[in-house]
């Protein structure tokens, strides 16, 4: 059935699904594999709590802003370009001597600091919604959403494909020639990577069923 979606404030993990007059707060890190494999978000059910109290949804939504989405990612883009441009002529002066296994293993660490990040981020917005609507939080239900269109699929799973493929190149070129401007671009490009699950779910009408 059709549902309005709505984030919730400064809990990212979170999203107010609102659907016959009912309350669910979904929780897009259940389960927890879906971080690493997000394309598959709509494809499962997922964990979500339902809410009772108009206070405790009051509460969830207090300073929720929509942003531009289309108008950050614009921004990046040129900016990226920019500094690429920038830093082109000096990438030469940063590379390092190392050999390949201590490379290899410093991707890997830098890997694992961004995952561990992702989780940190993740049950610290727990924490955050425990301490504040806890007593709501007993009704457990699973939801599944459907994807809003084969479009927006193919856009957000060639999206996934294109960093997944970006980052097996920065970690490839990192071996080969212990840049640090390379490893730079790889953390960053990481930790975006095990953030994308959470960009599966955006405000708006969605069609979202109560698994029984």
């Amino acid at each position: 059935m059709k549902a309005n979606v709505q984030f919730v404030y400064k809990k990212a993990r979170y999203n107010l699904i609102t659907m016959n007059g009912e309350n669910y707060i979904l929780d897009k890190d259940s389960p927890k594999w879906i971080i690493w494999m997000p394309f598959l978000f709509w494809f499962i059910s997922h964990r979500a709590y339902k809410v009772d109290s108009e206070v405790t949804v009051n509460k969830l939504l207090l300073h929720s802003e929509k942003t531009s989405g289309s108008t950050i990612n614009i921004l990046a883009i040129g900016i990226s370009l920019i500094l690429a441009n920038l830093i082109r002529p000096i990438m030469d002066s940063f590379n390092i001597d190392m050999p390949t296994f201590l490379a290899t293993l410093i991707v890997l660490v830098v890997t694992v600091l961004m995952f561990l990040l992702r989780i940190y981020i993740g049950r610290n917005n727990q924490q955050k919604l425990y301490a504040q609507v806890s007593s709501e939080l007993r009704n457990i239900k699973e939801l599944h959403i459907k994807v809003k269109s084969i479009g927006h699929f193919l856009i957000y799973t060639s999206c996934y494909l294109f960093i997944l493929g970006f980052l097996i190149a920065c970690a490839m070129m990192y071996v080969i020639y212990g840049n640090t401007i390379i490893l730079l671009v790889y953390t960053m490009l990481a930790f975006i990577f095990f953030m994308g699950n959470l960009f599966t779910v955006t405000p708006g009408q969605m069609e979202v069923r109560v698994k029984d």
